[in-house]
């Protein structure tokens, strides 16, 4: 296959999960997308789901994947800001970024729970490599967040998992 490089964003193919068509990306199209959305209705419907998930009175309201970018901390204060009862999860990288650990600290300090999922480093060795022979990107980090935060949403019987990038 090779290699395309976005008309609008030069994000390239080799980037995983991206599509193109007519040479522009998903991604691109995904944010044309979001000038069609109703974001009064969609605040609205966030709005009635919170209030759903807190009458359910579990020890944690929802489970948000955390890497410590930038992102993490906006997604972890919104949540906070409405309520939720936090538990962020973060599939441990094999090598994490000063900033982005500090970044986890200070979700922390804003008072929620964290677990840092770490697996066998030889298992994850494996895995990395299968994806990265079969997927052509190394993407085995992503299908493990994507995979265990669903089993332990599941395990701790938290109704609600918030995906957000």
């Amino acid at each position: 296959m090779e290699l395309q490089w976005c008309q609008r964003c030069v994000l390239p193919s080799s980037r995983p999960w991206l599509v193109f068509e007519n040479g522009i990306c998903s991604a691109c199209r995904a944010k044309d997308e979001e000038q069609s959305v109703d974001w009064f209705a969609r605040l609205h419907e966030w709005e009635a789901l919170v209030e759903k998930t807190k009458k359910l009175r579990r020890s944690y309201d929802v489970v948000l994947p955390v890497s410590g970018g930038k992102d993490s901390i906006w997604q972890t204060r919104v949540c906070l800001d409405y309520g939720l009862r936090v538990l962020a999860f973060t599939w441990k990288p094999a090598v994490r970024t000063e900033i982005g650990q500090y970044n986890l600290e200070a979700l922390k300090r804003l008072g929620v729970d964290h677990l840092d999922f770490t697996i066998n480093p030889k298992l994850e060795q494996k895995m990395h490599r299968r994806s990265f022979e079969e997927l052509g990107a190394d993407s085995a980090m992503h299908l493990g967040v994507f995979a265990s935060v669903q089993r332990y949403a599941y395990l701790l019987n938290v109704p609600l998992i918030v995906w957000s990038e």
